[in-house]
Parts: C-alpha cells; sequence; structure tokens
C-alpha cells in the first residue's frame, strides 16, 4: 500500500453548524488505520479550531489559514501578518464600515460584531500589536472588486460569498502542503484535498486527487477532480472512491 495524505477542509466539509458528523470521523479513522495521515486543512487560525473536530481524530498535521503548520507536533511554520498589511486592511474596514475579525496566536479581536474580546475601534488592534501576532483576518461583507485589487500586494485575499478570509500575502492553503510533502518524502500525487469554497482552491489545485463536496462554490467544483453527491458524506464518498476503505 503507498501512503497517502488526506487533507481536510473544515466548515462545511466535516464541520456542518457546530456538528461533525459520525460517519466522517469514522471514514477519516478508517483511513488513518489504513495507514495514512490525515491533516486539517482550513481557514480557521490555530486558535479558533473546534475543540469536537480536535477531540475526535488524532490528526496526524495541522494547517491553519495558510500561515501555521504543524507536522507530528512539530511546527514546519509560524507565518504573521505584517503591520503594513493589517493597517492596509484596517483603512478599507473602517472606511467601508464593515465588521472584521483578527485573528491571532492567541486570542481573537472582534470589531462591529460578536466575540469575547471586542475592539472599540479597528484601529485599536495595534495597541501591544507585536505581541498580538495577527495572522488573518475576516472581513465579514463582500468586498468590491477594486478593494481587492487594492489589498492584493498586502495579502491573500479569498471571495467566500457573505464574507472575505485574508490570509499572509504568499501564504494559501497550499503552503502548507509543500512544507509537509517535503517533511515526508510524499509526492502530491498521493495527496488527497476535500473542500467545498474558494479558499479551498489552491489546496484542491494542488493535490493529485481531489474531492469537492455537492454544495461547494463553482470556483472549487472546477478544479475538483471528483464531485461529491451526498450532502453532508462528502467526504465518505471520496474516501471510498480513492483508498476503497
Amino acid at each position: 500500500m503507498e501512503k497517502h495524505i488526506l487533507f481536510f477542509d473544515i466548515d462545511k466539509t466535516i464541520f456542518f453548524r457546530g456538528r461533525f458528523p459520525l460517519r466522517i470521523s469514522l471514514a477519516i479513522k478508517r483511513a488513518q488505520k489504513a495507514g495514512h495521515y490525515v491533516v486539517l486543512n482550513t481557514g480557521r487560525s490555530r486558535a479558533g479550531l473546534p475543540k469536537s473536530v480536535l477531540r475526535r481524530i488524532r490528526w496526524d498535521g495541522l494547517i491553519c489559514a495558510g500561515a501555521y503548520t504543524e507536522f507530528n507536533g512539530e511546527v514546519l511554520a509560524s507565518e504573521l501578518m505584517p503591520r503594513a498589511s493589517v493597517e492596509k486592511i484596517v483603512e478599507h474596514v473602517r472606511k467601508e464600515n464593515i465588521p472584521a475579525v483578527f485573528d491571532c496566536v492567541g486570542p481573537s479581536y472582534f470589531w462591529k460584531c460578536k466575540g469575547p474580546l471586542q475592539l472599540k475601534n479597528p484601529e485599536d488592534i495595534f495597541i501591544d500589536f507585536d505581541n498580538k501576532k495577527v495572522n488573518k483576518v475576516e472581513v465579514l461583507r463582500p468586498l468590491r472588486q477594486e478593494i481587492l485589487d487594492e489589498l492584493e500586494p498586502y495579502a491573500a485575499c479569498y471571495s467566500m460569498g457573505t464574507y472575505v478570509d485574508i490570509f499572509v500575502h504568499g501564504c494559501s492553503k497550499a503552503t502548507g502542503m509543500e512544507l509537509i510533502g517535503k517533511k515526508t518524502g510524499i509526492p502530491r500525487e498521493r495527496m488527497i484535498a476535500f473542500g467545498d469554497n474558494n479558499n479551498d482552491i489552491d489546496m484542491l489545485k494542488y493535490a493529485g486527487k481531489s474531492v469537492v463536496m455537492e454544495r461547494g462554490s463553482a470556483g472549487a467544483k472546477a478544479v475538483a477532480t471528483f464531485r461529491a453527491t451526498g450532502k453532508k458524506l462528502g467526504v465518505v464518498q471520496g474516501i471510498k472512491e480513492y483508498l476503497g476503505v
């Protein structure tokens, strides 16, 4: 048996409205028991990973917002968003009056949206900025194309329908896959990615095999090698299709 690495998006791929379906977790465990590596590859920050997802599976690795990569307990990368990039994002958040979440190595900070640590002004993210260690921003409304174009030199922006994921410039979900591939010696051809939305496109394209969920975005569907049909069981179908377990 050739060992594969399976990379899983979280939201609307394995995790639905706060639930991690048992059939999905069992399918992932079967793949792991068969000798394959299983890795979370999510747009969430490390601190924002759902406890139930971490508890039910002993993940071999984590990739978070493209900036943080961990494999077998070893941190392979932990990139931070430069102050100049956050300043540019804050400029537009303030001008457009858009709610935003600033994800950090520690807790997240919230402006104009629900969350435990509230910012009175978006500029308050710069108070003790170096210790906050921002590694991702979520803008909770769509951004006009001209704003996305202006942000392009500063950060990687992914329009997700009702919101925009903003990663560290030069980072994507494929970044950590490349690092883990080098660490394990496993080529792209033996990587399988599972996702549903536009921030998954780089991951789906990088992997030799890829599975998009039935309700995935048009962009994700365009690049995947297998389209699932079960509304919440696409991962189960994909594992069966490519690994037979």
